[in-house]
């Protein structure tokens, strides 16, 4: 992969150790590891089959639930209360992930509180969630706001839902990324905020995103390489990933936003939400 794209994608990041690829659920599934801050962060992506067939076929969503399943189990094992944090502005399409996960997300907290009994007939643990909006609406961080409510909750797992920027065309709606160490909003798009992350909110943070935008300076670079012009040189490959700041999404992006938003909250509910008849 060229230098200086950007990307939240482990798969696509230079200084990423690309581990094992294996099919999980009749979906391909890669993992990654690098080191931030000191520590080992791993990845795990989640390549998902044309759009049409994402919410028409259980598969996508079975594979995501089991990574979410081992993530957390490795680094909340016991976790009883887990809060969504669904991240993103819902005014902008590429942006709303998050909101668009929320609205079909099934939420479990409240019957645990008004209805002890039926709660049990779930099997499964306490679910809820918040959506901070962005922080030129609220004027506070979103890490700010999901650290409150996870405190307000005694939250005991975090599950932070966010957009992701690709350097590869070919990836927009099509992975899911998890990864065990939260994340930091607007990081690929060179907006960056607080971390949501186990330092920042007191307890563990997965965070789970698809990526819905690309940079236009490595978009351009991705075409003229795929189109064999090799001529092209680094000066004028690091100029086009310089030159403005236009994101560029795909023309169905609402179509893409709203389904793989419901993949993931089928994904995350058959984790920790009720049990489907």
């Amino acid at each position: 992969m060229r230098n200086g794209i950007r990307t939240d994608l482990a798969c696509e990041r230079k200084g990423c150790e690309q581990g094992e690829r294996y099919t999980l659920h009749g979906c391909s599934v890669s993992k990654s590891r690098e080191r931030a801050g000191g520590e080992e962060v791993e990845y795990a992506c989640v390549y998902l089959p044309p759009e049409a067939t994402i919410l028409g076929d259980c598969s996508p969503v079975r594979a995501v639930a089991t990574l979410l399943e081992e993530a957390a189990a490795r680094i909340a094992p016991r976790a009883g209360c887990v809060l969504v944090a669904c991240l993103g502005n819902e005014r902008i399409t590429p942006d709303s992930l998050g909101p668009c996960t929320a609205r079909a997300l099934q939420v479990t907290r409240h019957v645990q509180l008004l209805d002890p009994a039926a709660f049990s007939l779930f099997g499964r643990g306490s679910l809820c969630m918040v959506v901070p909006g962005v922080l030129g609406e609220t004027g506070v961080e979103a890490a700010e706001l999901v650290r409150g409510a996870a405190r307000e909750v005694g939250a005991e797992l975090v599950i932070a839902v966010d957009a992701l920027a690709a350097g590869n065309p070919a990836h927009l709606g099509r992975v899911v990324q998890i990864c065990e160490r939260g994340l930091r909003p607007g990081s690929g798009v060179g907006n960056r905020r607080v971390p949501v992350d186990e330092a920042r909110v007191g307890c563990p943070v997965l965070s789970i995103g698809v990526p819905t935008v690309i940079d236009s300076g490595t978009l351009l670079c991705d075409v003229l390489h795929r189109a064999g012009i090799c001529g092209v040189g680094e000066a004028l490959e690091q100029h086009l990933l310089r030159v403005g700041r236009f994101l560029v999404a795909p023309a169905d992006i609402d179509l893409t936003v709203a389904r793989c938003g419901t993949l993931l909250a089928r994904a995350i509910g058959s984790c920790f939400g009720p049990v489907e008849a």
